[in-house]
Order: C-alpha cells, then sequence, then structure tokens
C-alpha cells in the first residue's frame, strides 16, 4: 500500500489498517461489513451537598470523555425539585443549557459544549444546582429529618464513576441514615476522587453510576449565657431607665432571644441591637408577674449579640416607698 495513502490531507478521516491477509494464490474472495461503534461517554463525578438552614446546594465537577465520535452536547438528569444555577467550562465560561422535560419525577438537562471534544479527550465541567425540599424551612427542632443525596445519572455514558459528600453549616448534625452500593473514603482517598481539602467525615465513592444514599439532619440547639446591667435614674415624678443584655450564644447560631421585665414595665419601649446586629421585630406579652419580650433579628448569628432597652415610666408619690426596682432578666440561657 503506498504510502501516501495514509498522508490524509488536514480535516479528512485518518485511514487505519485494521486487518491483514496472506494471498497464497490468485483466486481469492473478500467480504466485510463493517458497523460503526455506537458513541458512549466516560464519566468521573464529583458531588458536594452542602445543607444549612435556609437551603441545600449540589456542587458538582464532571470529567467526560468521549469515544468514537466527537461530543458536542450531553445528558444529565436529577430529581425533580432540584433547579441548575449554573454550568461552567473548566476555563470560567458558562454553558448553555436547557431544562426541557420533566419525566417520573426526574429533571433533564440538555449542555451543549461550544466545540466538539474529540474522543480521547476529557472536558471538565462545573455545575451548581439548589433545592429547598418540602417541610425543610418548618419547625423540627425537636426531630430529625432524612434527606437523600440527589441521584445525579450522566445520560448516556457507558461507565460512571465518582465520589460524593456532605456539609453542613455547624447549626445541623448530620449522619449516615441508609448507604447502598458506596464505600466511605479516608483523607488520602479523598485527595484522589476531587475532594482535598473537603472538611467532612461523610465521604464516600461509588462506581457505575449506581448509588443510594440518605442523611439524618438534626437542627444543634445553640448554648447563651448573659450578662446583664441596669440603669436606674428614680425621680420624684419618673423612672428613666437604660439596660443592657449581652448575650453570648455558641454550639450555633441563634435568630430569636427572650428577656424579661416585671409586668408593671410599660408595654411600649426602646429597644435595640448594638454594633453589628440589627433586628427585624420585637414584640411582648404578659405572662403572671413578668413581662416577656421576644426578640427576632435580622438574620441568625452566633458569638456576641447585645441589646440595649430604654423607657420611661411616671411614678406617684405613693409609690415612693416599697417600690421594686425593674431589673432585666435574660431568658432561656444557661446562666447570667
Amino acid at each position: 500500500i503506498p504510502a501516501s495513502v495514509f498522508d490524509a490531507a488536514p480535516g479528512s478521516p485518518k485511514i487505519r489498517t485494521i486487518a491483514g491477509y496472506y494471498l497464497p494464490q490468485g483466486d481469492y474472495g473478500l467480504a466485510a461489513t463493517f458497523q460503526q461503534p455506537p458513541a458512549t461517554v466516560d464519566a468521573a463525578t464529583t458531588w458536594w451537598l452542602r445543607l444549612d438552614q435556609r437551603t441545600h446546594q449540589l456542587v458538582g465537577q464532571l470529567s467526560l470523555t468521549p469515544r468514537v465520535e466527537k461530543l458536542f452536547r450531553f445528558g444529565i438528569s436529577l430529581p425533580s425539585e432540584w433547579h441548575i444555577n449554573s454550568v461552567k467550562h473548566v476555563d470560567g465560561s458558562d454553558l448553555h443549557f436547557e431544562s426541557p422535560t420533566v419525566n417520573d419525577a426526574m429533571r433533564r438537562v440538555q449542555i451543549r459544549l461550544p466545540q466538539g471534544i474529540p474522543p480521547g479527550t476529557p472536558v471538565e465541567v462545573s455545575l451548581q444546582a439548589t433545592a429547598t425540599p418540602t417541610g425543610w424551612l418548618g419547625s423540627w427542632e425537636d426531630d430529625s429529618i432524612s434527606v437523600p443525596f440527589p441521584q445525579v445519572k450522566v445520560l448516556g455514558a457507558n461507565h460512571v464513576s465518582g465520589a460524593l459528600a456532605v456539609l453542613a453549616d455547624d447549626d445541623l448534625s448530620v449522619r449516615p441514615d441508609a448507604l447502598e452500593n458506596v464505600s466511605p473514603l479516608d483523607d488520602d482517598e479523598k485527595a484522589g476522587s476531587g475532594l482535598e481539602g473537603v472538611e467532612s467525615d461523610l465521604a464516600y465513592r461509588f462506581e457505575n453510576g449506581a448509588y443510594d444514599a440518605s442523611f439524618l439532619i438534626e437542627r444543634v440547639a445553640p448554648r447563651a449565657t448573659a450578662a446583664t446591667y441596669s440603669f436606674l435614674n428614680i425621680t420624684d415624678e419618673s423612672l428613666h431607665a437604660h439596660y443592657e443584655v449581652h448575650y453570648s450564644v455558641a454550639q450555633a447560631r441563634t435568630k430569636t432571644l427572650s428577656l424579661a421585665f416585671p409586668a408593671s414595665t410599660p408595654a411600649v419601649l426602646a429597644l435595640q441591637a448594638l454594633e453589628d446586629c440589627k433586628l427585624k421585630e420585637f414584640t411582648s406579652r404578659v405572662e403572671g408577674d413578668a413581662r416577656i419580650w421576644d426578640v427576632t433579628l435580622a438574620e441568625s448569628r452566633s458569638g456576641m449579640i447585645k441589646l440595649a432597652i430604654d423607657f420611661s415610666d411616671p411614678l406617684e408619690n405613693a409609690e415612693a416607698k416599697g417600690f421594686v426596682l425593674p431589673v432585666v432578666t435574660a431568658r432561656d440561657v444557661k446562666y447570667q
């Protein structure tokens, strides 16, 4: 065969030898059937499930290697409650994606690649999605809730392997509930699975794209202590009071605080957060001989939280004797 046959012109398909035969006689026959092998993709994926008080976030890294043909697009499926926010190429550029169908509680997403990826060449893609499962924002402080790790499939992939990990805010505790077709990863194995530096004891590997994992989530109760300061200026006619309550919150963040005065104190007062803390609202109610103020912060916080309270109250002369000083008390704290 002349060497020029194998020197394909630019843009032309390359010619390669697939079989050779010895012909001892001039009279011979040869017949062959040529079939193009199916186009397949090998995929290696890494998934992080991040949990906080508001939502769930799924972050994924996909390495796709096409076989036989160039890869111009690929598809994934994930549970329908998940909404994809972004898909990016390894160079940081956005990739166009479409989510045309939701069938059998699964969302199918088509992702386009700007240039065809040649066979045998891997392409790196990152993905971010969010979901807020039913009941997640409800009140389940005294109970636990089971959260399934979303099953994400690369459609048409011949072989899929990868790793998954669960990370949660300090306000949440996580432990395995049910695990199937996954095996735990130690720190050395996490580095080789795309999870290097991920601070989670809940890291696993899976093969052949089939896994089933769920985790029990519990809200961690905050532990609060407080220091209270009461400054009272008493005249013949009125009481002018200024208070500060300094809460120290540990173990978890909190969005609500509570304090109490004697029930005889005014139902209207000035209450504000100090330093960089902001309030959303505060309301009062009378229980027995106490007026209780429930304070809601603009966002959950831990560490030092300082509140300042001011009010004035007229005094009758007859009250001068035996007057009980209205000091402030922090509620729902370990000590003060």
